[in-house]
């Protein structure tokens, strides 16, 4: 609800996608809130603890989001009234199409996690050596972020957590309205969308990145991937 006014549903829904690729592709225990992956709405009641099931329903068919069942209960929304009313428009409901895309991607993103080690490295001192920021600083690209998994270079090694598959997985996350650019400094192999991100134009308008430009859709996660040499 804090996307700018104008901002369509689709879009909404390509910024909720968002925000989950940034628990699930980020380091530590992946919390999502039970209906999430299905764009669960309480109609704005921001404390729904005893508000019952008219604003707690999960719809696991997934044909409402539960959005605009009406007014939050007054004991700890009222104020927020004149705010909530032009919103809970039928506008900023979602299809049953755009509920159910918003979960594929969801899908996506756990199994991403889990296409590689690193996306769950073990330590404090393993995610330190491991994992880098990019596109930092004063000249950084606004609204983007950069991360950057190295594989250790071999199994047992004392640098860390080996991938058998990938030696440098990037992350790029970016929270612009259109898509942009990062050059990477990534060696001599070239990147590759990762293979599950199989619907490229969703993700990015490059899948093979061979002079390290990667490119990230508006409102989107986009994972590239290194083979070994």
């Amino acid at each position: 609800m804090k996307a700018r006014d104008g901002t369509s549903i689709e879009d909404r829904c390509r910024i909720n996608i968002l925000a989950l690729a940034t628990v699930a592709l980020s380091q530590g225990v992946a919390f999502f809130h039970a209906g999430s992956d299905i764009l669960r709405s309480k109609s704005l009641d921001r404390d729904s603890y005893n508000s019952g099931d008219w604003y707690n329903k999960l719809d696991w068919s997934c044909e409402s989001n539960n959005f605009g069942a009406g007014l939050a209960p007054g004991s700890k929304n009222s104020s927020a009234w004149p705010l909530h009313k032009p919103r809970l428009v039928s506008e900023l409901q979602p299809s049953t199409d755009l509920i159910k895309l918003c979960r594929e991607h969801f899908l996506v993103l756990l199994r991403l996690r889990y296409s590689s080690p690193l996306f769950r490295l073990p330590s404090a001192e393993a995610i330190r050596s491991q994992l880098h920021f990019h596109n930092t600083g004063p000249n950084q690209e606004v609204g983007l972020i950069v991360m950057q998994l190295s594989s250790a270079s071999q199994p047992g090694s004392t640098q860390g957590v080996y991938d058998p598959e990938y030696s440098h997985i990037w992350v790029l996350l970016n929270s612009n309205p259109h898509k942009v650019s990062f050059e990477a400094p990534a060696g001599d192999v070239p990147l590759q969308l990762h293979p599950l991100q199989n619907e490229q134009s969703y993700y990015s308008g490059c899948k093979s990145c061979s002079n390290k430009m990667l490119e990230v859709s508006a409102h989107a996660a986009a994972v590239f991937v290194q083979q070994h040499d």
